[in-house]
């Protein structure tokens, strides 16, 4: 019987750190160089596969150091980048709660002028490109990286749960001001900004595509105002974005569609032919906002690849275009909707038919795409108005099941194999304002209610994120 923590075996010990919190399995490894040594794979798997980091030169810096350590470099396969851009000190006493609010007031001399600093030195490191050096330089090294990501959000950090998934560098910020990490990712002084993390990434991807291959490129934002506009998607022609994503299968990108004043697709279109590989690819939209245009964009921009799963979240959709973006992919094997209702055109449409004809406008155009590769289908929170009104798809838990109301109804299905439309075609129900029980004026009212700020309902979408962190 072992006596001491050193002489444990290392699996015994990966097993009693399992349990610890973050510190104190810090605490652990620093027992000696043996133990430091049995735990280091464990170590190097759990925090090193996977680190978020920010433009800032203290976080790329270390993102480089890690880069340049012979061990740890091994680790990282996934490099996530956040969005955050350091406050005006102003700008968090404005978005402060009022908890927080009387502590940042108090703050010192010494503290607003670490803060001012931290954001000139951010704004210099963007407006000398230097960021985009110190992150291909980064990613030139970094053997095992093939998955980058670009994210505007934090969230709980692996199985250990005491902290949240955050930007190196960032955590001293909340600390220090007692702030939330969702009040301060815009740059509300520079709004033009707006895609330089997406265009600094991807540039660094395109500079060091050559020392490896890029499997995954992931945007997913919480916040509208980071979501890509039509000019994000504009390739320079002495940037080889070719090289970057010619071996990439995923893709996962959130689209403005409310820049209606130049809707010129173009430069998306020509992004997407750089995917010839692409299996997978997500596009999520601005809620209440009609896609039509981003659709027949997609369509055109995928006839040169093969994909295989399909993800579309929080849009309105013409049943037409979406018939035709299906029809084109005929290798298409799972298909999953979210969040998506029809555009004004197809309500306009059915006012005489009223709400029932959502069952057969759903059944008809997944009918009329024929989609014969098709083997998973997940559709979550479809049919819904602009405002989730009462006009939503319902589905019964079975082809047979009775429902007499709401209750009787589950908001998402997910149907597989050879019987998969017959299955959802029996389970789909319209809840009309009778169905529910709601008198029809207030139906009205409240699907009225198109142009209201749709953030305020934001729903969380842990469930369509492709995270597995552990």
């Amino acid at each position: 019987m072992p006596s001491r923590l050193e002489d444990l075996p290392a699996e015994l010990l990966v097993h009693i750190a399992s349990n610890l919190t973050t510190v104190d399995y810090g605490s652990v490894r620093r027992t000696c160089s043996t133990v430091e040594q049995k735990l280091f794979d464990n170590f190097g798997r759990e925090f090193f596969k996977r680190k978020q980091f920010m433009l800032t030169q203290s976080s790329l810096q270390c993102l480089i150091d890690i880069s340049n350590h012979e061990a740890l470099k091994q680790y990282l396969t996934k490099v996530i980048i956040g969005t955050n851009y350091i406050p005006r000190f102003e700008s968090i006493i404005n978005s402060a709660s009022p908890s927080a609010l009387a502590a940042i007031q108090l703050a010192s001399h010494s503290t607003k002028k670490w803060l001012r600093e931290l954001r000139l030195d951010q704004r210099y490191l963007m407006d000398q490109g230097l960021d985009r050096v110190m992150l291909t330089e980064a990613l030139n090294n970094l053997p095992a990286c093939h998955e980058i990501e670009i994210r505007d959000n934090y969230f709980p950090s692996r199985f250990r749960g005491e902290e949240k998934w955050t930007s190196y560098g960032s955590t001293e910020i909340l600390k220090r001001f007692q702030i939330e990490a969702w009040h301060w990712w815009h740059d509300d002084e520079i709004p033009a900004r707006r895609h330089h993390v997406y265009s600094t990434v991807t540039n660094a991807m395109a500079s060091s595509a050559k020392s490896r291959q890029y499997t995954a490129f992931m945007v997913t934002t919480r916040q509208h105002h980071n979501d890509l506009g039509p000019d994000a998607f504009y390739q320079p022609k002495f940037v080889d974005f070719a090289g970057a994503f010619k071996n990439t299968t995923t893709l996962m990108l959130p689209v403005h569609m409310r820049e209606t004043y130049d809707q010129d697709l173009s430069y998306f279109v020509s992004f997407l032919r750089y995917f010839p590989n692409l299996n997978y690819l997500r596009l999520n939209g601005t809620r209440n906002s009609d896609t039509n245009e981003w659709m027949v964009a997609t369509k055109h921009g995928l006839n040169s690849c093969s994909l295989r799963h399909l993800s579309l979240g929080k849009m309105r959709l013409r049943s037409d275009d979406l018939i035709d973006l299906l029809s084109s992919l005929k290798t298409l094997e799972h298909l999953e909707l979210f969040l998506v209702s029809p555009s004004v055109e197809d309500k306009t449409a059915m006012d005489s038919g009223g709400l029932l004809e959502l069952e057969s406008s759903w059944s008809s155009a997944l009918e009329k795409s024929q989609l014969p590769q098709l083997k998973v289908l997940e559709a979550n929170m479809i049919g819904v108005g602009p405002r989730f009104g009462h006009d939503r798809i319902g589905f019964k838990s079975s082809v047979g099941a009775v429902a007499n109301g709401s209750s009787d109804l589950m908001p998402m299905i997910k149907v597989q194999g050879p019987g998969w439309f017959d299955e959802f075609a029996g389970r789909i129900v319209a809840q009309t304002s009778s169905f529910l029980g709601i008198a029809e004026d207030e139906s009205a009212d409240s699907d009225s209610d198109e142009d209201s700020d749709d953030d305020e309902e934001e729903i969380d979408e842990d469930d369509m994120d492709m995270d597995d962190e552990e």
